[in-house]
């Protein structure tokens, strides 16, 4: 087999084990690497077709690299999960492997995060999730900077601390918030 119809058999194969991706991204990692290797337009090309992304492939591929040569079977990784391997990768070692991945199977990706750190993973916290336009985004942001977050990049940080703090505020009377009215059922 020539040099490019291999590089076209995992261009086919990234491609089509990208819609199981959950439980084949080794494998998926594995051919993105060799491509990489090889091929750098034929490996863009199949993470871009294969709705990865470029930032994704790389990762992918650092992950492989990490845990490479720990003989850890791809079911122990699998089920891991590719995220919470990409946390682990830079922290791995021969001595601490087996106990990181152990960890990682126990604890959220921010719990993880916050172990690796040092810090105590607290398992009492809760996420929350909103969808909010723009303009509602701006008015967050206000509200938490002026509680003391701070723009970082795209985002914010200690943004949970402020809010607590303008919650607090709210409790003891200083924040009027006005409900909605209500509608009546149609």
């Amino acid at each position: 087999m020539s040099k490019e119809q291999n590089e076209q058999e995992l261009y086919n194969k990234v491609v089509s084990l990208s819609s199981e991706f959950n439980t084949q991204f080794l494998e998926i990692g594995r051919m993105l690497r060799v491509l990489n290797e090889t091929n750098v337009d034929e490996f863009r090309r199949a993470a871009k077709n294969a709705g990865i992304g470029l930032r994704k492939a790389y990762y992918l591929i650092n992950v492989i690299k990490a845990f490479e040569g720990y003989n850890i079977p791809d079911a122990i990784l699998t089920r891991v999960g590719w995220t919470k391997l990409t946390v682990l990768q830079s922290h791995v070692n021969k001595h601490n492997v087996r106990e990181l991945l152990a960890v990682a199977e126990e604890f959220t990706v921010k719990n993880l995060e916050a172990y690796l750190r040092g810090e105590d993973p607290n398992p009492d916290k809760h996420s929350v999730l909103m969808y909010l336009t723009r303009d509602q985004y701006e008015l967050l942001a206000d509200a938490l900077i002026a509680h003391g977050a701070r723009r970082s990049g795209r985002g914010l940080v200690d943004k949970e601390e402020a809010l607590m703090r303008l919650l607090e505020r709210f409790r003891g009377g200083d924040v009027a918030i006005k409900p909605e009215p209500t509608r009546a059922p149609a």
